[in-house]
Parts: C-alpha cells; structure tokens; sequence
C-alpha cells in the first residue's frame, strides 16, 4: 500500500500536533519551622521539617518529615511526622500568590522518655491530615510557603492492642517555609 502524495502534508501535521507531548512535573523542596498548638499541644511547641512535592498540571503529591521535640512541655516528650498529601491547587504557573489545599495521612510516632523507673514509651499510629496554604513565589524558583494543618491520630493503644478508632490525640500546626521550585 502506497500512500497518496496529498495526504503527507496532513500525516505529517498530525504527527507534529496530533500527538501528546512529553509529561512535565515540577518539583518543590521546601524546608519549614513552626508551632503547635490547640487540642493536644499546649505549649505551643516548636516544630521543624521539609516536603517535597511532585506538581503536575493540577494536584501534586506531598512528602514530609517533620520532628516536634518537647511537644507535651517536657524536654523527654518528642513527635515525629512522616506524611503524604494529595495537594490540590499547587501548579500555577510563574511568579505571585497561589493558594493550595491537601489532604493527606501517614505516620505519627511520639515517643516520652522517662527516668530510669521505667522503660520508655513510644507508638506508630496512622494519622491523617487536612489543611491548606499559600505558596508567594518572588521568581519562577524561588518563594515563601505558609500553611496552616490539622491532624488527628486514628489508632489508639488499648489493652485488647490497636484499635482503629478516632482517637482524643490531636493537634493544630502552622509553619512558614522557603519553597524552592524545580522544573
């Protein structure tokens, strides 16, 4: 089978046109600080950590680390987070004002350590989060992060083991960061 010489020019466009180009992705690195506060965070503790979220044309997916030492008020009482987001809103092009919002769950382990009367105390429970932000971006690769984020554990300790239940452990969190884009 020959092709016809009318139609090469009509081939020819659709391969150029026709034809999905290749996926694009940005990645944002974003080291933050931080406090707690509400439910189970009274005095109001510090935290630290980054994410790194993977943006594509309209939600993009959120990894994060975050370490909150003293959480309960006492030097031996710490909580880390290891999280993933689904983050909605996240990929508008260019410089300004972009407002997002997630949902996301993972990992919450806190961890108090006691004197030597006893051992010390630590739990992995599965936690969820829901919050939202505003990423302020002065270049194409360079803004601050703002976000404010509230989690809730889901499993609690009991004598008949882990139970998976909405538990009384909860707290609110709002950091600032420094978001460093990637094309």
């Amino acid at each position: 089978m020959r092709l016809r010489p009318s139609l090469c020019p009509l081939v020819l466009a659709l391969a150029m046109f026709g034809l999905p180009g290749p996926a694009q992705a940005d990645i944002v690195l974003s080291p933050f600080a931080g406090i707690h506060f509400g439910g189970d965070a009274p005095e109001k503790p510090k935290t630290f950590g980054g994410n790194v979220t993977f943006v594509g044309r309209s939600i993009g997916l959120e990894i994060e680390a975050a370490r909150t030492n003293d959480f309960f008020g006492k030097p031996s009482a710490n909580v880390s987070l290891l999280t993933a987001s689904l983050v909605g809103g996240a990929d508008l092009p260019g410089k300004g004002v972009k407002p997002y919002f997630l949902a996301g769950a993972g990992l919450l382990r806190t961890n108090v350590t006691f004197a030597d009367i006893t051992d010390d105390l630590s739990y992995n429970n599965f936690a969820i989060l829901l919050g939202g932000g505003v990423n302020v971006y002065f270049t194409d690769h360079v803004g601050l992060r703002g976000d404010l984020r509230y989690m809730r554990r889901l499993e609690r300790q009991s004598s008949l083991g882990v139970i998976p239940i909405a538990s009384n452990f909860d707290f609110w969190r709002v950091v600032v960061g420094l978001n460093v884009r990637f094309f």
